[in-house]
């Protein structure tokens, strides 16, 4: 009898302990996923950001030989210009 007393006081307990166990891990659980959530918008941001930066870099590479030919268009019209107007 007393020994039954024993084991019954203990899975109260445990029975107890569980609960609590389940209430934490509900409670993480809705955390978890609240933070996921945040961060799913964080990396679609990202990603479209990777996305730009790539088209801007394709722009740079292309800036480059454009710079270099507009320069030489722009001294080729200057020595026109000297030519023609500065006789």
């Amino acid at each position: 009898m007393v020994n039954d007393e024993i084991v019954e006081s203990g899975m109260g307990e445990l029975r107890d302990r569980l609960g609590k166990v389940e209430r934490g891990l509900a409670e993480n659980t809705a955390t978890t996923k609240r933070i996921e959530s945040d961060t799913t918008e964080m990396v679609e941001l990202f990603r479209s950001w990777k996305g730009a930066m790539a088209v801007l870099e394709v722009i740079g590479k292309a800036a480059k030989p454009l710079a270099a030919i507009a320069t030489l268009a722009a001294a080729i019209g200057a020595w026109w210009f000297n030519w023609r107007i500065g006789k």
